[in-house]
């Protein structure tokens, strides 16, 4: 794979790639380039990363603003408590400011209770729009959810977790688009990147509808020491970005390794 040759002829292709997001340690953020600001709840009392949050926000940049499921677990903050966060982050109700409303891993009837909950309870009182994310155990409830998020019109857009159970991300949109069931009007964002790199790749026949991702997986492997060779990482990092925001700077070397790992990963989309 020649990565510079590959992001040359993207440049000179058009071709549209998904909005990225890259987490990394704050001291890291000045050496990414990032196309939105991927926001954690479980980040958000963190001084020096909402420098960068404001940043991005007064940029009039897209926001996401995450539940934090993943980091927080059960300990996730109650309906109440993350109104309040959206409507801080979000004090002058930008029209690009995104929140994913509580969900609940491989839980499908738990999810779609929760968003049921906001959306009569909370939606018209937080300050941004919604996103559902995909939780099910199988394709059948997997379909089930994506169904209710596709003909509720106050979710604007559909997160796809990297962990469905029995199938993969690749799988169920092959299956929503054979349905006839994906569109650009309510589009994709993809949550992380399950175990390699290389499942990017998969997803060029659903560049239409995929308007975003967000993945750590460049950074991690970077701080590590690691370049993504031919067969991308050979194995996921145990980091956990949110429990290293004050590390220190990269190194040089590290720096060289996080360039080629973002460089490469926007290739596999070509």
């Amino acid at each position: 794979m020649n990565i510079s040759s590959d992001l040359t002829n993207l440049v000179n292709s058009n071709q549209k790639l998904p909005k990225m997001f890259f987490e990394s340690p704050v001291s890291w953020t000045d050496f990414i380039s990032n196309d939105y600001f991927y926001a954690l709840q479980a980040c958000i009392d963190n001084k020096k990363y909402m420098n960068i949050y404001w940043t991005f926000y007064n940029k009039g940049l897209e926001i996401i603003f995450d539940n934090s499921a993943y980091e927080l677990k059960e300990k996730i903050p109650n309906e109440e408590t993350f109104c309040d966060n959206i409507n801080k982050l979000n004090p002058d109700s930008h029209e690009n400011f995104y929140y994913i409303v509580n969900d609940y891993f491989g839980d499908t009837k738990r999810t779609k209770d929760s968003m049921r909950f906001w959306l009569e309870n909370y939606a018209d009182k937080a300050k941004g729009k919604i996103i559902g994310v995909i939780q099910g155990n199988n394709l059948e409830e997997c379909l089930d959810i994506y169904q209710y998020y596709l003909y509720e019109d106050r979710v604007k857009k559909i997160a796809l977790n990297n962990a469905l159970t029995t199938l993969t991300r690749r799988d169920l949109l092959q299956v929503l688009l054979d349905k006839n069931l994906l569109t650009a009007e309510k589009p994709i964002h993809l949550l992380g990147c399950k175990d390699n790199v290389l499942e990017y790749r998969e997803y060029k026949p659903f560049l239409n509808y995929i308007d975003s991702i967000d993945t750590s997986s460049p950074v991690t492997q970077a701080m590590e020491n690691i370049s993504y060779g031919l067969f991308g990482n050979l194995k996921k990092s145990n980091i956990k970005i949110f429990k290293h925001l004050n590390d220190r700077s990269p190194t040089r070397f590290q720096k060289i390794c996080l360039k080629h790992n973002i460089n490469f990963l926007k290739s596999l989309f070509i």
